[in-house]
Parts: structure tokens; sequence; C-alpha cells
């Protein structure tokens, strides 16, 4: 077996077991030693095939320390920002958490990777799959040899794509709240991110996203040491009685899934760990950035949570005084831009290699030449999936309860759920009692957690987008929209021009509706004044007795005298639903 085939585990140099088992059925697609042919020189397939989801031979390799990077700025990511929401709902229980899904995830990913290998005829162990999709295809082989695969794909790219979402609704967010005196509005900011993270679409490897990933880890440690900072500066009014011992049973799930989606990294780690110049560092690399990680966010949540107790908001830097939040939001949104490139490049090749580098299982044609060169056509597909994020951006701003959402739905699968079953799956006759056990565990808890989390984040997000409406219903802006001749009246022409304008309105629908009333329907107001000023009040006296109901009118049939009617309401009058449901009868 030659140098190429062979690869060392993350426990040593060359681990040997006995009992070797035979190649999994249905997989030597993914086996380096199995006799599979490999792609033509040149070919994308190539880098995909034998070095990983996301890299390849062909491709530079990664130190541990840059390996380190990307996995701390993807679990020390935006998403630190909703962890005092989460202690917020959980309390002390909350906490707990904190370390317990650090604990957890750190040895998911461990025994996720351990599923990559297995021992060869000379009880050696070397790597034979090169992805997460590789390691599900395998425990569904051979009756399913591509189930696994697919839900695994399905599973990565919404967990990458909602993560991408995420780093545009926050940008958006924290622009906003920063500048409020400009006239530009949340989703206008999300627009600028998002031209600004266009050109991701040019990105080629993980050489240089570990480079952004870098810039992020030291803007993340600016940004704690000053909200920290604040934080200690009001420690004689912190609220230690508001942390509580119980939970909000309804609202506690969703900061399941918070806490949860902040650590999500097995996605990345077939990756990272394939395209690492020592293999055999994986763990002690997986140890020190979780631990890390660990310390870092639970200081971070109980000191913020402490410091604002139940007035802490979803994006815990909207607490801040006006001041220092500019300062912190400016590194923020720069982080999160510079973290937006990972997740984009990692759900890119994912779509890439699920539908377009399959060889004959390709549900379309490659997007890379012959040069290995990326054609025009996908390109275009790469800025479209930018600009993708941005419309979700715009349509779910909900920072904290689509973060639960997402950490619920395909966080705790990737994290929990599947790493854990698959282990079982493939390692089962190596295994001792306590790694079966902590597997059935970490399967059964992270199931109810997962279950419970999605159903109440959605009902979160339901509860949101009601609130949203009544509000609207509530303001100005939209008795506005159901009097939209206001805003059609340009101040500028005066008096005059409003009264011609309204005037006119009111003399046609005298003429072809002379049975309809020239007030709104009682169903547009409700309860409600009235809605004209005194001076259109006298237009509308005026245009009455300038047209005096026409009996000509009555000779129109019913059917066109309704249709002009509800032309010109749409016209001069509201232009909504109500236009349509609240017409008198003709």
């Amino acid at each position: 077996m030659g140098a190429r085939e062979t690869e060392q585990c993350p426990d040593g140099p060359r681990c040997r077991r006995q009992g070797a088992e035979p190649p999994v059925e249905g997989d030597i697609h993914y086996q380096r030693g199995g006799g599979a042919p490999l792609p033509p020189s040149g070919s994308k397939d190539q880098s995909l095939g034998a070095g990983g989801e996301f890299g390849g031979h062909d491709k530079p390799k990664i130190t541990a320390w840059e390996a380190g990077w990307n996995v701390t700025n993807a679990i020390q990511g935006m998403f630190v920002l909703g962890l005092p929401y989460a202690i917020l709902h959980g309390g002390y229980l909350g906490l707990f958490l904190i370390i317990f899904a650090a604990v957890v995830c750190c040895y998911t990913g461990k025994i996720l990777i351990a599923c990559l290998y297995e021992e060869n005829e000379d009880g050696e162990v070397v790597r034979v799959r090169d992805s997460y999709v590789a390691i599900a295809n395998a425990c569904c082989a051979p009756r399913f040899p591509t189930l696994g695969g697919r839900v695994v794909n399905v599973a990565q790219i919404i967990e990458l794509v909602m993560t991408c979402i995420l780093y545009v609704v926050v940008s958006g967010n924290l622009m906003y709240n920063s500048f409020p005196g400009l006239p530009v509005s949340q989703k206008s900011w999300s627009i600028i991110a998002t031209a600004v993270l266009l050109p991701c679409a040019f990105l080629k490897n993980l050489k240089a996203v570990s480079k952004f990933s870098l810039l992020c880890t030291l803007a993340h440690f600016v940004i704690n040491i000053l909200v920290i900072a604040y934080c200690l500066s009001r420690a004689r009014d912190w609220a230690w009685e508001k942390v509580k011992f119980y939970i909000d049973v309804k609202k506690f799930p969703i900061s399941i899934g918070i806490i949860v989606f902040s650590y999500t990294s097995q996605i990345f780690l077939p990756s990272l760990e394939g395209n690492m110049q020592q293999p055999s560092e994986f763990h002690c690399m997986m140890n020190w950035t979780h631990i890390a990680a660990c310390v870092l966010k639970g200081l971070f949540a109980l000191v913020a949570y402490l410091t604002w107790a139940d007035e802490t908001k979803e994006v815990i830097t909207d607490n801040l005084p006006g001041s220092i939040r500019a300062v912190v939001n400016i590194f923020l949104v720069a982080k999160a831009l510079l973290s937006y490139p990972l997740p984009f490049f990692a759900a890119v090749e994912v779509l890439e290699k699920s539908l377009f580098q399959e060889g004959s299982r390709a549900f379309f044609p490659a997007c890379y030449g012959g040069d290995g060169r990326l054609k025009s056509w996908g390109l275009t597909l790469r800025c479209a999936l930018v600009v993708f994020t941005l419309l979700m951006a715009i349509y779910v701003p909900h920072f904290a309860l689509l973060m639960g959402l997402t950490g619920s739905l395909t966080g705790a699968g990737l994290c929990f759920l599947l790493p854990s079953l698959f282990h079982l799956r493939l390692l089962w006759r190596k295994l001792l009692w306590h790694q079966v056990f902590f597997d059935v565990a970490i399967f059964v808890i992270g199931g109810i957690c997962s279950v419970s989390g999605f159903v109440h984040s959605l009902e979160g997000l339901i509860e949101a987008y009601r609130h949203q409406c009544s509000e609207s219903a509530a303001s100005g802006h939209f008795q506005q929209e159901r009097f939209p001749f206001r805003r059609h009246f340009n101040p500028a022409a005066g008096k005059a021009g409003r009264e011609i304008r309204f005037g006119s309105c009111l003399l046609l629908r005298r003429i072809l509706a002379p049975g309809a009333s020239d007030r709104h329907p009682a169903g547009w107001l409700g309860n409600h004044q009235d809605p004209y000023p005194r001076e259109e009040a006298a237009t509308v006296s005026r245009a009455r007795s300038a047209a005096p109901p026409s009996s000509e009118s009555a000779k129109l049939p019913a059917l066109t005298r309704f249709s002009t009617f509800s032309i010109l309401n749409a016209s001069c009058l509201p232009a909504t639903p109500y236009s349509l449901t609240s017409l008198p009868s003709a």
C-alpha cells in the first residue's frame, strides 16, 4: 500500500488492531485502497474524492493551528451573541448546558472522525472514507448505499445555508442599531452586507478561508473584551437574584437549540482533518478549542445576563449604550462578514459534489472545465446562493429564534444523533460498554431536545410574526396603507392640488356608483375616527354639491358599474384587499 493510500489515524502514527473487518459493500467509491479508479488528472473530482469534502491532494494542507482557527471560528462565532438570551430562559441549567454541550460536541466530533478509519488486512488503521456523506452511505450499505448520503447532504446544506443567512441577519441588525439616525433600514443594511460578500463566490480552497477565520477569531476576542469590560464596570448592579434555578418550559427548548447551534462544527471536521498536515494532532486540537469555547461562552453569557437581567435582548449588543454599541457592532459586523466564507464555501462544495460532480450519477453537467477552472454559469450559481441568503435574511429577520430553529432541526441531528448512530453502526464490535452507553444516551437526549426545540422555536417564530402584524395594525403606517390617498397627494402642490385630486375621485364615484357612500365602509374603519381632516371634509361637501346623483348612471349594467367602481376604489382610495371585500353593493 503506497504512501498516498495510507494515512495516519488521529490516535497515533500507525495504529494496529486485531480482527480487521472487510471493506463495506457499496462504499468502494470512498476507499482509497479498494481499487476504484481515480478521476482523470486536473479533474475537480480528484480533489474532492481523495482529499475530503472541501479539499484535496492538489490543494495546500493546513496546520493544526489553522484547523483550530477554523473550528474556533465555527464554535466561537456570532452565535455567542444569543447565549445570554438562552440564560434568560434557562437560568443555571442554561449554564450547565453550555458546558455539557461542549463536552458532548467534542466527543461526537472525535467519534465522527473515527468512523472515517478502518483496519486493513495488515491490522493498520487507514482512512477509507473522506466525508460525512461517505460515513452515512457506509452505514446504509448494502441495501440503500446512497440514502444516508442524501439525508446528510440535505441536513448539511440546510445547516450551512442557515448559518450564512444568520450572518447576514446579524450584520443588518447590528448596523441598523449602531446608526439609528441614518435613514437606512435593517433590510437595506443587509443588502449592503451582501454586496460586500459577493466576492465569496470566487473562493477556491480552505487555505484562503483559514486566513479569514484567523482574523475572525482575533476580532472575536476584541469583542469579548469590550463587552465583558463594560459588564464588569457595572458589577455592583449585577442581578444575581434574577438567575433562575427553574426554567421556562415553553421557551427553554429554544435555549437548547441556541446553545447546540453555537457548537456545531461536525460538518467541517472530516474536511479539516483530511486537510491537516498531521492528522494525529486532531484530538488535541479538538480538546483545546472546545475547552476555550466553553470557558469563554460561559463567562460571556453569565456576565452579560447579570448586567441586564430580564432586559436581555436576542442580540446582546442591542443592550449596550449607544456610544459603546457602535464600536462593538462595527467589530461584530466585520467578524460576521469574515465568518461568512467558511460555511458558504462548505455549502458550495456540498452542492457541487452532490449535484454536479458524481460522475454518471450527477444531476447536472460539471461546473468545472477540463482545466479545473470554474465555468461562468457555475460562478452565476454561486452568486445566486449569496443572493438567496440575502432574501431569506430579509424575510426572516428574527436572529435568536432562527438560530434556535436551525440548531434544533439540523444542529442536533448532525452533532448528536448521526455521529452516535454511525459510531454504533460501523464500530459496534470494537466498542466498550461505556462507549455504547454514551452513544445511546447522546442519541436519546439529542432526539428529545431536537424535537422539543424545533416545535417551540417554530411556535416562537409564529408568535413573533403575529406580534409584528399586530404592531403594524396599531401603527399609523397601517392606517396610511388603508387610506393611501394621503400619500398620493403631493404636499408641495398645496391645498388646491389636493382638492382637485380628491374631488375628482368623489365626482367619478358619484356618477358611476350613485348608491355608494362617499365615506369608507364601516368595515374599513373599525373603531378608528373619521379619516378626513377638516379641509378634506370641506372638499367632500363641495364635491357632493357639484356632482348630484345621476339617473343616467343607473342605466349602466350592474357588473359594469361594480367593476368600474372597483378600479376607481383601487386607484383613488384604499389599495388593499379590503377594497374588494368591503364594497357596497351596486
